[in-house]
């Protein structure tokens, strides 16, 4: 079948629904549970999974669409958990190389428009509004409390 014909009958699944690791009882484990799906996934002829949004929300149960922290994908110790409720970063790329091996592609559901109060606001530069986006700052990852250029030149802090 040729790369055309192929995505032409492309089929998606949505790898989630509203608490599935809730209700599966696989909270933070559910990567893993993906992981172990997707050689029977792609012999059925599923070519992509929609996943759930992946990073950190305000708490351990939150399904995510409640983003605390954009750049922790289960990694650090906050709001009560260090996994996500899906689980953490190394499971998240894992369960992705097996898609890969299995030529299965990964959707991602992003809320970038959502914020689930941080830790603290912080005037925005452009503006002078408070919001709540400051997270805490870790030299090992960038957060949105470093200083950044932007295209005008100017710094944010």
């Amino acid at each position: 079948m040729s790369e055309v014909e192929r995505l032409q009958m492309a089929v998606m699944m949505q790898a989630f629904y509203w608490d599935a690791p809730v209700r599966e009882n696989k909270c933070g484990e559910w990567w893993n549970f993906l992981a172990e799906k997707v050689p029977q996934l792609a012999a059925s002829g599923i070519n992509s999974l929609w996943l759930p949004p992946f990073s950190k929300a305000a708490n351990p149960t939150s399904n995510g669409y409640d983003p605390y922290d954009y750049f922790d994908l289960g990694e650090f110790n906050q709001k009560g958990s260090v996994k996500t409720l899906y689980g953490n970063r190394a499971e998240l790329e894992n369960l992705i190389q097996v898609m890969r091996e299995h030529e299965i592609g990964a959707i991602a559901d992003m809320v970038i428009n959502h914020n689930s109060g941080a830790d603290e606001e912080e005037t925005n530069p452009l503006d002078g509004k408070k919001r709540w986006t400051r997270f805490p700052q870790r030299a090992e990852s960038f957060h949105a409390t470093g200083t950044l250029s932007i295209r005008a030149g100017m710094n944010m802090r």
